[in-house]
C-alpha cells in the first residue's frame, strides 16, 4: 500500500513538472510569435494601426519587453568598453532620455493625449531600428575606419558627443511620428459617432 501511495505521489509530481515545462514553452512560443508579428521597419503601417486603435495592450507589452531586452543587451555590451565608466556622459545621456521622453509626451498632447505608452513604446521601437541602420551604424563605421588609419582615437570625446547628439535627434523623430498619430483622426471613431 505504501509503495502505491509513493508511486502515485511521484507520478503526480512528474506530471506537474511536465505540465509546468509545457506551460513555460507555450508562454515562450507565444512571446516569440508576437515578436515575429511586430513592426521592425514600417513606421507608416505602425502609425496606421495606432491611429485606428488596432494595437492591443498585449502588443504594447511585447514592444516594451523587447525594448527592455534590447536595452539590457546594449547596456551589457557598453560596459565592455571604457566609455560607460564616464559618469558625466552617463548623466548627460540620462538627462537626454528624460527630456526626450518629456518632449515626446507633449507631442502626444500632454495630459490631454491618449495612449501615450502604446504609441511611445512601439514608435520608439521602429524608429530605433531605422535610426540604428541609417545613422548609428554608419556613424560608428566612420569612426572605426578613422581609428584604424589612426586619424582619431576610439576614446575621443567626439565619439561620445556625436552619440549624445544622435540620441537627442532620435527623440525629435519619435516626437514627429507620435504627433502624426495624435493629430490624425481615427476613421473608426468618426464612423462610430456618425451612426
Amino acid at each position: 500500500m505504501t509503495n502505491t501511495v509513493e508511486w502515485e505521489g511521484s507520478y503526480k509530481s512528474r506530471c506537474g513538472q511536465v505540465l509546468a515545462r509545457e506551460h513555460n514553452l507555450y508562454i515562450a512560443a507565444t512571446f516569440l510569435q508576437k515578436v515575429a508579428l511586430m513592426y521592425f521597419w514600417n513606421i507608416n503601417r505602425l502609425k496606421n494601426d495606432l491611429t485606428h486603435g488596432l494595437l492591443k495592450e498585449s502588443d504594447s507589452f511585447t514592444y516594451l519587453i523587447s525594448y527592455i531586452i534590447f536595452i539590457g543587451i546594449t547596456s551589457v555590451t557598453s560596459t565592455l568598453t571604457d566609455y560607460s565608466s564616464h559618469l558625466y556622459y552617463t548623466l548627460v545621456g540620462l538627462l537626454i532620455c528624460i527630456c526626450g521622453t518629456t518632449y515626446v509626451y507633449f507631442r502626444n498632447g500632454g495630459a490631454k493625449g491618449k495612449n501615450f505608452l502604446s504609441r511611445y513604446i512601439s514608435i520608439q521601437w521602429v524608429v530605433g531600428w531605422r535610426w540604428c541602420v541609417f545613422i548609428t551604424l554608419p556613424y560608428c563605421l566612420v569612426f572605426f575606419i578613422l581609428a584604424a588609419v589612426q586619424l582619431i582615437s576610439l576614446d575621443s570625446p567626439f565619439i561620445r558627443i556625436g552619440g549624445i547628439i544622435i540620441v537627442a535627434l532620435s527623440y525629435w523623430r519619435i516626437g514627429k511620428h507620435i504627433h502624426d498619430v495624435a493629430t490624425t483622426k481615427d476613421t473608426n471613431e468618426n464612423f462610430e459617432t456618425a451612426h
